[in-house]
């Protein structure tokens, strides 16, 4: 497997904080750098947590490598955040529409939407988009 972009890495354990025991994330159990734990309370030790979050980003960015082959760096870092963090969904909504036609601007736009968790908007989650969004346009 290619080597992950180091800034992606970056931003998404600054995003997630290292847990070093399991917690409650919204929907599921997650440790380590905001991967799915396997059990309640599990601990974790960074070095795995490190291994976890590599298995997990090196999938989302296959995901979207796989959807939008010819994106633009900066786009593919963004979508493979949002993709680590709510899953693949937005590839059968107006977002994944947006980067099939190659409209980066209104994907920019359509991926501002993915700021709530449990129908209200989060603060945190507001900011990640940003910063994903940010990174189309480099």
């Amino acid at each position: 497997m290619d080597a992950l972009d180091p800034r992606l890495v970056a931003e998404v354990k600054e995003f997630e904080g290292f847990a070093p025991v399991a917690k409650w994330d919204y929907r599921q159990w997650t440790n380590g750098y905001g991967t799915r734990a396997h059990y309640p309370h599990e601990p974790i030790t960074r070095p795995v947590a490190e291994q976890r979050l590599d298995v997990e980003l090196q999938a989302a960015m296959a995901s979207v490598e796989s959807f939008a082959p010819s994106a633009p760096q900066g786009v593919k870092l963004g979508l493979a955040d949002l993709t680590y963090n709510a899953g693949s969904g937005w590839q059968h909504e107006g977002l994944g529409q947006a980067v099939k036609q190659g409209d980066w601007a209104a994907a920019k736009q359509h991926l501002l939407e993915y700021d709530r968790a449990g129908g209200r908007v989060n603060s945190g989650l507001e900011s990640r988009r940003k910063t994903e969004a940010s990174w189309f346009d480099v």
